[in-house]
């Protein structure tokens, strides 16, 4: 008896732990986030067909990068992604980013990839920055997009 009891909190335990660190909540899939290493390796190869990148938050543009008017936590900048992504067929990669603050806690990258996935785009991504695009990015000299 006494067996079993400790059996079944440890599993309690071990359920509580898994439930606990789970990212709870959002829409994508492991196999929808780009790693930067990744995206850096694809932007930096001419022989490479490139994605779209949308860039939905107030940061640094990446190389290739489009942004939005307003970060896509507003009203305004949603609209303004709606249009962005409608010159695109629904089969293309598109990437979205913000990087303006940790990315469990950012409040601009969950609205714009929903929107993708319920407008029907098969192929849409998140560029996953842990921390944020300076560590996660500059910091790393993946390429930027040259300002004037």
């Amino acid at each position: 008896m006494r067996y079993w009891k400790s059996v079944s909190l440890v599993i309690c335990a071990m359920l509580f732990s898994l439930y606990a660190f789970k990212q709870t909540d959002v829409p994508w899939d492991i196999t929808q986030l780009v790693y930067p290493a990744d995206l850096a390796k694809t932007l930096n190869d001419p022989a490479v067909k490139k994605p779209v990148i949308i860039c939905v938050g107030p940061v640094d543009l990446i190389k290739g990068a489009v942004k939005t008017s307003e970060a896509t936590s507003t009203l305004k900048g949603m609209e303004d992604f709606k249009y962005l992504v409608s010159k695109h067929a629904k089969d293309k990669e598109i990437i979205v980013y913000c990087g303006c603050c940790k990315f469990k806690t950012c409040p601009n990258i969950k609205p714009p990839f929903e929107y993708l996935e319920e407008a029907g785009y098969k192929n849409a991504k998140v560029l996953y920055l842990p921390t944020d695009l300076s560590a996660d990015w500059i910091e790393k000299g993946y390429p930027l997009e040259e300002t004037n």
